[in-house]
């Protein structure tokens, strides 16, 4: 879809004691042709030692700012907090969620952002490859399994995403966006669609999977709870006995059957 180049995309990325990755992800985003303006919005997630410097922005040649928490309140946090920050200043016309530790190639975000469209709102990468130790991967796909039982629904992105206004408005009016991007956007019903992509770049070792399963895994499940209850009472149904499943329809095919017949009788 082509773009207003003027446009201008908020790139939302949070940062926590690696000043040395922001300042690179700075340098390959002021390289990119993305169709439309990019802006670093960085939210720095209470650094205390390697803080992100405003000055690594402009050394890329880019515009932006840095938010600074005051305490380190999580990496799910500090994306809310950015997409707020966003969805709050109207010139913004959409925003491009990735961190800034190197899971998430910056080489992808034309991509990402030339498939939003009028027919979609969010436009997610896919989980390719990870690059954390085997531990952590095996706990990341044991969660997405636990996931997928609880709510019938699968995970296959992460934070990594191109979303338009409307869909930075509707997630950040959402309680659940704090805890969970990806639930958040499954919840959301926003017309999504995703994308491959490869894998990041000179990613530290189990960074991320301290980040990962200290923020993401249970928390999930809690936004889909409508989802889970369903499940619940589906497999207690199945459960009952034929008659009392029988007995069960009947009740319910009742008061159908006596909207019906005033339906009728009133158009005799």
């Amino acid at each position: 879809m082509s773009r207003d180049r003027e446009a201008v995309w908020a790139v939302v990325t949070p940062v926590f004691e690696d000043g040395e990755s922001f300042a690179s992800l700075c340098r390959d985003l002021g390289r990119l042709d993305a169709g439309v303006a990019l802006e670093v919005l960085a939210v720095d997630d209470g650094t205390i030692g390697a803080a992100p410097a405003v000055d690594a922005i402009r050394d890329a040649g880019m515009a932006g700012r840095i938010v600074r928490l005051k305490r380190n309140s999580g990496h799910q946090t500090a994306i809310w907090v950015g997409l707020a920050v966003a969805a709050s200043e109207p010139r913004y016309a959409g925003a491009i969620v990735m961190d800034s530790d190197g899971e998430d190639r910056p080489g992808n975000v034309p991509q990402l952002v030339a498939a939003v469209g009028t027919d979609c709102n969010a436009v997610v990468a896919q989980r390719g490859r990870r690059t954390e130790s085997l531990s952590f991967r095996l706990f990341y796909r044991l969660y997405r399994r636990f996931f997928r039982l609880l709510t019938g629904r699968e995970i296959r992105f992460g934070n990594f995403c191109a979303l338009d206004r409307r869909a930075l408005l509707r997630l950040t009016a959402m309680q659940e966006t704090r805890i969970h991007l990806a639930a958040a956007l499954i919840k959301s019903r926003l017309r999504r669609v995703e994308c491959e992509a490869p894998d990041g770049f000179q990613q530290q070792p189990g960074q991320v999977g301290v980040l990962v399963g200290r923020d993401h895994p249970f928390p999930a499940p809690d936004q889909h709870l409508d989802d889970i209850e369903w499940r619940r009472a589906m497999g207690k149904r199945r459960r009952q006995s034929p008659d009392k499943r029988l007995h069960g329809a009947q009740d319910r095919q009742q008061p159908d059957g006596m909207r019906h017949q005033s339906f009728r009788e009133g158009h005799r």
